[in-house]
């Protein structure tokens, strides 16, 4: 990490499109905030809880955690770095700038070991064995920070 000139910075609309791009690169898939049951799920994007990470001399995002919030509960719908960033420490600092929050939750491919590790060193707890699936049908693994 110290090798890295980077910045860690509140997330602003115009870093959409860079997000997405990344969220599409690691995770395949890209969260719609606008779409109607998603906001009745887990609530409106929250700028304030959503940062990214900036790699000054490549001028570039490598990182981002997105959130949402409705009721004081804050649902982790992103959290993605680069695969050329990863293994450096910056999923844990995104992940650092909100665990002050009340109530954190998100879902977790049961086959990512490495983020579960990540969540669970961080204080996250899975909860209740669910029968939740992602599309491809791998199972959703439901984590709770109190």
């Amino acid at each position: 990490m110290e090798n890295i000139q980077y910045i860690i910075r509140n997330y602003k609309p115009t870093d959409k499109d860079m997000c997405e791009k990344l969220e599409m690169q690691v995770l395949k898939r890209v969260i719609d905030f606008n779409n109607i049951n998603f906001i009745k799920q887990h609530g409106y994007f929250n700028e304030k809880l959503s940062f990214i990470l900036y790699d000054i001399v490549k001028k570039y995002i490598f990182g981002c955690i997105l959130v949402s919030s409705q009721n004081n509960k804050n649902y982790v719908s992103s959290l993605c770095i680069d695969r050329d960033y990863h293994r450096l420490g910056f999923g844990k600092l995104l992940l650092n700038t909100i665990l002050d929050n009340d109530f954190i939750y998100l879902y977790v491919r049961e086959s990512n070991k490495s983020a579960i590790a990540l969540y669970e060193s961080n204080g996250f707890q899975q909860l209740n064995n669910n029968n939740l699936f992602y599309e491809d049908g791998e199972k959703k693994l439901y984590m709770v920070k109190k």
